[in-house]
């Protein structure tokens, strides 16, 4: 049984349709048997994420990490609810999420953006030890990172800071999903592919993985939406996991 953590918003302030997104993400979990750990929060993003979980009848309890100021803070889930773990730190704290193959990182605040660079970190370390022929020292599992007009700003800064050759290419550490994705990526996530969606603002290209080929398009990101538009009518467009990008206008519609 493999194991994910997911990093995710305490806030209880977020949108409706935010928290309905977690809670569907939580089923995917719960439905494709993956063992959870979270923040042990019973509030915000990470509240949705486990009720939607446990919602499934998973085989086992999601675990919580948390720290006594923590707790009483997010109003913790419990140990009815889950296997909690109270750690003396918030360092400490992370340890847990190590055990995990996969982090998925969804809608979140500070703390969700510290455990998201604190685990790049890790991964950054184990790319340079592959490099050097060595075995990692660190955390070595999977990134993932929800799109969710959340996240886009920061791909932006990763991509400017490895033009100045600052860091390496963002692209080899972390990998961009849907939430209609997600239970492929989960599925042949150990065959580490590339995103099954890149779009490339240069070229104008959407690359996909898997067993998808990069094709020239019709739809181009747009930072400001944070969405896909169509370059005919400059319509949102609108992705179907496994078939494509389709224009929501009526009058415009087509495949790729």
């Amino acid at each position: 049984m493999k194991t994910i953590a997911v990093f995710a918003s305490a806030s209880d302030r977020v949108s409706k349709k935010k928290k309905k997104q977690a809670y569907n993400i939580g089923r995917i979990l719960g439905k494709a048997d993956w063992k959870l750990i979270y923040g042990a929060g019973e509030c915000g993003l990470m509240k949705q994420i486990v009720d939607g979980y446990l919602s499934t009848s998973p085989p086992c309890k999601p675990f919580g990490s948390t720290t006594k100021y923590i707790s009483e803070i997010e109003k913790s889930a419990g140990q009815g609810k889950i296997h909690q773990v109270t750690c003396r730190s918030m360092s400490e704290r992370k340890q847990l999420y190590m055990l995990a193959d996969v982090v998925l990182v969804i809608p979140g605040g500070n703390g969700t953006t510290d455990e998201l660079f604190e685990f790049l970190t890790y991964k950054q370390l184990a790319l340079e030890a592959k490099k050097r022929g060595e075995e990692a020292q660190t955390w070595n599992g999977n990134i993932l990172l929800l799109r969710a007009g959340v996240w886009e700003s920061y791909v932006h800064l990763w991509e400017n800071m490895y033009k100045q050759k600052m860091a390496p290419d963002w692209r080899n550490m972390v990998e961009i999903v849907e939430v209609g994705d997600l239970r492929y990526c989960l599925t042949d996530y150990i065959a580490k592919r590339k995103s099954m969606l890149l779009p490339n603002d240069r070229t104008g290209e959407v690359v996909y993985g898997g067993p998808y080929k990069a094709v020239p398009s019709r739809y181009v990101w747009n930072p400001v939406l944070c969405s896909e538009i169509c370059v005919k009518c400059e319509s949102v467009a609108e992705h179907v996991p496994g078939v494509g990008w389709y224009c929501t206008n009526e009058e415009c519609f087509g495949n790729l």
